[in-house]
């Protein structure tokens, strides 16, 4: 009896201790780290019916700049149409949605962007019909990753590298260095062009765009038609080091919008000869981002 009572008082302090150690670590590296500024609350996402949605060409655009247009920035890094399309019927099923700016630069269709998406983010916004549309995961798998996983970090490797880098900053009491507000321009051309080409090759690893993403799209779209919402397309500003590395490549998603008599607003060309507006060769940096709302304000209004 006494046997008992120990192995079932070791486990009840097996599980609490399990409990608070996940719960230590949700609270003090994965919430930061992984869903500071991506999982946004009600509060945030009922303040705008106007939302600007895609990869990091969009998420750089500082929310601060975009207030003044009454736009929600919920796009992020890594986002892949597959991402919002989860969040878009997140946003549709709890606020009004008006207009929809979304990132149609040439990559997005790309089968990188494909492969490198926020699935373990965007599930925190999708129901399972959605989300199993374009990730094969089975109820459980769903339950999991949805319920247990963000949660309870410690049961999710996947994460492991992000958060051990975390870890070491905490330990050697720095910030992690960001180049958000860096210019590029103070970088040697040499160098722009070699970044420049080592990005394409890594965003267009071949001729053929995705099938998957490019039907997501289409399903975007036709979302937005039957909700009666703006969509608006978007390409970023580029350096002329990448746009001319870049050349004619292009998975065309564009051409899906006006296809679809969709307007597109392409900014690819306008600050190519200002590289003091970008952090790197196809970023904006805190400068370009306030240049940049300006013109789509003056587009818009």
């Amino acid at each position: 009896m006494n046997m008992r009572k120990r192995i079932l008082r070791n486990s009840l302090l097996f599980v609490f201790l399990t409990l608070l150690l996940n719960t230590l670590v949700f609270y003090l590296l994965a919430e930061p780290v992984l869903y500071k500024g991506y999982v946004l609350s009600k509060q945030q996402l009922g303040k705008n019916s106007n939302f600007l949605m895609g990869d990091s060409h969009a998420g750089v655009i500082r929310q601060q700049d975009l207030d003044r247009l009454n736009i929600t920035n919920f796009a992020y890094n890594s986002e892949s149409y597959f991402d919002v399309y989860n969040k878009l019927h997140y946003l549709t099923d709890n606020f009004q949605v008006d207009t929809l700016y979304l990132c149609v630069d040439d990559h997005t269709l790309s089968m990188y962007r494909q492969s490198w998406t926020n699935r373990h983010r965007s599930i925190f916004f999708s129901d399972f019909k959605h989300y199993t549309n374009y990730y094969n995961n089975t109820r459980l798998d769903y339950f999991l990753k949805k319920y247990v996983y963000l949660r309870f970090p410690l049961f999710d490797t996947s994460h492991s590298k992000i958060l051990k880098e975390k870890i070491g900053y905490m330990i050697r009491g720095e910030k992690p260095r960001t180049y958000d507000n860096f210019n590029f321009g103070e970088v040697p051309v040499e160098h722009r062009v070699e970044r420049s080409q080592q990005r394409i090759s890594t965003q267009y690893p071949q001729e053929e765009a995705s099938v998957l993403l490019k039907d997501c799209l289409e399903k975007i779209i036709a979302l937005c038609e039957s909700e009666d919402i703006t969509l608006i397309g978007v390409k970023f500003p580029l350096t002329k080091e990448f746009y001319q590395e870049l050349g004619d490549r292009s998975y065309h998603a564009d051409s899906m919008f006006r296809v679809h008599h969709l307007p597109v607003l392409d900014y690819s060309k306008v600050y190519l000869d200002s590289l003091s507006y970008f952090r790197d060769q196809d970023h904006l940096n805190h400068k370009g981002s306030e240049k940049f709302v300006g013109l789509i304000e003056s587009d818009i209004r």
